[in-house]
């Protein structure tokens, strides 16, 4: 590897490091956070594990969308009321037991793959 190589190497992990523990702290309350702000958690959630599972960098929707294609079928439904009100203000109660236990499942995840 010459230098140019190792330079560039150097810079793309630090930016990847920085971009995780970016989206990693807008997690970081969600067991209690996703009662109050339910979409952002849920969306958010998705986001950070895309990231740590397969290196994905996407917005809210897109990991919306990446978490119906990867995430156990129990939890599309909250998945989708997410996307749903983020993309059009659909704006539904929530279920606090199934956003925690969401919650909970999704961090479970996350740390598994840290």
């Amino acid at each position: 590897m010459n230098t140019l190589e190792t330079i560039t190497e150097a810079f793309v992990k630090e930016s990847r490091e920085n971009y995780f523990d970016s989206i990693l702290s807008d997690i970081e309350d969600a067991e209690e956070d996703i009662v109050t702000d339910s979409v952002y958690i849920i969306l958010n959630l998705c986001r950070v594990l895309a990231y740590k599972r397969e290196r994905l960098i996407l917005s809210k929707k897109e990991g919306g969308e990446w978490g119906l294609k990867n995430l156990p079928e129990k939890y599309h439904a909250l998945i989708l009321q997410a996307l749903g009100e983020y993309t059009v203000d659909e704006v539904k109660e929530w279920n606090e037991t199934d956003t925690r236990e969401y919650a909970l499942y999704m961090l479970e995840e996350i740390r598994d793959f840290r």
